[in-house]
C-alpha cells in the first residue's frame, strides 16, 4: 500500500456556489511529489466579537471570517451509497490575520496525517468552517470557543471515527441557548476522491467548495412609531411562525432529479431538519430595544438553520413583532415575498406589497428559510419606513450569496463582463 503523502490544497469557495475560479490553481506536481486535491476560505462581513450579517451589496466580493477548518475523511461503504468516517484532523487554520474583520478568499496547503488509501475505493472530503474569535498570535491563537464553536461545539467533536454520514448533523450543543444560532455562521463541503485521483493530480482540479449551511437575514427600518393606540413602542423583534430549528445536515439534502440546491423550488425544498428549540424564546431571531437617539432608524439582523414553510394560513413565515415594555405585542407586520413569474426569486425592486392577499394561503406567506440564501428587508440606502399603516413588509431574497452589486460570481465576472444590469436599485417603499 502506498503510505505517500496525500496532500488537501484547499480551496473551499466559503461564500461562491459554484466558484471552481477563485484562488489559486493547485501547481502539477511530479510523481515523486505529494498528491493534491484543490483546501481555502471566501465570504462576508463581521465585527470583532461576533459575526455580523454581510449584505452582498456591501461588499463586491464578500468576505470571511473562517478562523477553525475541520477534515473529516470518508470511506465509501461496500455496496452502499454510505460512507463511514476513517479519519478526523485539525487543518490547523494559519490565515487567521484580519479574518475576524473579514478576510477575501484564502487558500493553504496540508497534507493529510491519515495515508491508507485503497485502490479503488471512493473517499468523501468533508471539511467544515467555523467563525470562532480567538486572542494572542495568529500563529498560536487561543480561541474563544466563540459563536459556531459555542453553539454547535469544538469542530472534532461534531463528527467521529466509525459515525456514518448519512447521521451527521450540526447540531446546538445541549444547554446552549437558541440565540447562538443567530449570531453564528457555519459552512460546509465535500468532494469525492478516489486513491488514484489523489495520485494523478484529478482530485487537485475539483476543489472542495464550501457553502453556508445556514441562512442570512437583514433589514433596515426607518420611521419607527414612538406610540401605537397610545402605548409606548419599547422594542422590536424578527420571528419566525416558529421555534428555531437546532440541527442541519452536513451536506444539503435534494430531492430526485436535483444536483444543485439552487435549483431546487420552493414547494420541493428539503434541506432542513424540524428540530424546534424548547426553550423560551425559541422563535426569536432578533431583537431592537428603542434608542430615542436613533430616531426611529434601525437594523435587524440574524443567521438561522434552515426551515421548512409556515402552512397555517394567514400566517407568514417571518413577522415583525412591535412590543411594549412589558413584552406586550402592540402590532405586527408580515414579511412576505413576491414569486416571479419565472418562479425564480426575485433579487430587485425591495419594496412593499400594495395589496395584501387576503386569504393568507399564497407562496408570499409561505415560504421556506434555505441555507446559503440571503433574506433582505430594505437597504441599508433605502431602509422600510415604518411609519405607515400597512401590515405587511415585502422582503428579497437572493438564491446564492455569491451574488452581489453588480454581478453574479458564478456568471464568470470579471472586468466588468457579464454585470448582471437587473440588479437595480433596492427602493425600501413606504408603507401608507
Amino acid at each position: 500500500m502506498n503510505k505517500g503523502k496525500y496532500l488537501i490544497y484547499g480551496f473551499m469557495a466559503l461564500l461562491a456556489a459554484g466558484c471552481s475560479d477563485t484562488g489559486s490553481t493547485p501547481q502539477e506536481e511530479s510523481s515523486a511529489a505529494p498528491y493534491s486535491i484543490a483546501l481555502a476560505v471566501d465570504a462576508g462581513g463581521t465585527v470583532k466579537s461576533r459575526t455580523s450579517v454581510a449584505d452582498p451589496d456591501d461588499d463586491l466580493r464578500g468576505k470571511q471570517h473562517v478562523t477553525r477548518v475541520q477534515l473529516f475523511i470518508y470511506r465509501q461503504d461496500d455496496d452502499s451509497k454510505d460512507y463511514t468516517c476513517v479519519a478526523s484532523e485539525d487543518v490547523k487554520w494559519t490565515l487567521l490575520t484580519g479574518a475576524i474583520d473579514g478576510l477575501p478568499t484564502q487558500s493553504q496547503r496540508y497534507t493529510t496525517t491519515y495515508q491508507d488509501y485503497e485502490d479503488g475505493v471512493k473517499y468523501k472530503f468533508l471539511a467544515v468552517g467555523f467563525d470562532d474569535t480567538f486572542t494572542g498570535d495568529t500563529k498560536s491563537p487561543n480561541y474563544d470557543n466563540a459563536n459556531s464553536v459555542a453553539a454547535y461545539g469544538e469542530p472534532n467533536s461534531i463528527a467521529n471515527v466509525d459515525d456514518k454520514l448519512s447521521t451527521g448533523t450540526f447540531k446546538l450543543q445541549d444547554g446552549a441557548d437558541i440565540s447562538l444560532t443567530t449570531t453564528s455562521e457555519l459552512f460546509a463541503g465535500a468532494e469525492v476522491y478516489t486513491k488514484s485521483d489523489l495520485k494523478d493530480g484529478t482530485a487537485g482540479g475539483r476543489p472542495i467548495n464550501l457553502y453556508r449551511r445556514v441562512a442570512g437575514i437583514k433589514g433596515w427600518f426607518k420611521g419607527l412609531p414612538e406610540k401605537i393606540d397610545g402605548s409606548t413602542v419599547a422594542a422590536v423583534e424578527l420571528r419566525l411562525y416558529d421555534a428555531l430549528n437546532t440541527q442541519t445536515q452536513f451536506l444539503p439534502q435534494l430531492p430526485n432529479g436535483y444536483t444543485e440546491p439552487k435549483d431546487v423550488p420552493d414547494a420541493e425544498y428539503e434541506d432542513y431538519i424540524t428540530s424546534p428549540y424548547n426553550g423560551t424564546n425559541g422563535d426569536i431571531l432578533a431583537k431592537y430595544t428603542v434608542n430615542t437617539a436613533d430616531n426611529g432608524e434601525f437594523s435587524l439582523e440574524a443567521y438561522m438553520l434552515p426551515a421548512d414553510k409556515s402552512a397555517q394560513q394567514g400566517v407568514s413565515t417571518l413577522c415583525l413583532y412591535f412590543l411594549d415594555a412589558d413584552g406586550k405585542e402592540l402590532s405586527s407586520r408580515r414579511v412576505l415575498y413576491r414569486v416571479t413569474d419565472n418562479n425564480s426569486q426575485t433579487r430587485s425592486g425591495t419594496g412593499i406589497i400594495d395589496i395584501e392577499d387576503t386569504n393568507g394561503d399564497s407562496p408570499n406567506y409561505h415560504y421556506p428559510i434555505r441555507s446559503n440564501q440571503f433574506y433582505r428587508m430594505g437597504t441599508k440606502d433605502a431602509p422600510i419606513d415604518l411609519s405607515g399603516q400597512t401590515s405587511i413588509i415585502f422582503i428579497d431574497i437572493d438564491p446564492v450569496w455569491d451574488e452581489y452589486y453588480g454581478g453574479a460570481m458564478d456568471n464568470e465576472y470579471q472586468d466588468g463582463v457579464n454585470i448582471d444590469k437587473t440588479w437595480g436599485e433596492h427602493e425600501g417603499g413606504k408603507l401608507d
